[in-house]
C-alpha cells in the first residue's frame, strides 16, 4: 500500500510562485513514500519557510540552513535526476 500525502502537507506545497509549486509538488509525488521520519519532518520545517528563502535554496542553490539541509540537498539530486 503507497503511503498517502498528508492533506495538510500537501496544501503547504501551494506557494505563491509557481516555481516553488513545480518543485515542491512534483518532489512530493515522486519521493514521499521513499523518505523517513526524518527527511519527512525535515520537509514539514521547509514547507514553514517564506517563499523568498525557498526559492534562494531550491531555485538559486545557496547553502540552506542546518535543520533543512538534507531535505534541500535531497530536493535537489532528485530534480537533476528526474524519474524516466
Amino acid at each position: 500500500m503507497m503511503a498517502q500525502v498528508p492533506g495538510k502537507l500537501r496544501w503547504q506545497c501551494r506557494r505563491g510562485m509557481l516555481e516553488l509549486d513545480v518543485i515542491l509538488n512534483r518532489f512530493v509525488d515522486q519521493h514521499w513514500q521513499s523518505l523517513d521520519n526524518r527527511l519527512k519532518a525535515e520537509l514539514e520545517k521547509l514547507l514553514s519557510c517564506s517563499d523568498q528563502q525557498l526559492q534562494k535554496w531550491l531555485c538559486e542553490g545557496r547553502e540552506a540552513d542546518n535543520e533543512v539541509y538534507n531535505i534541500v540537498t535531497r530536493m535537489r539530486q532528485a530534480d537533476n535526476h528526474p524519474p524516466s
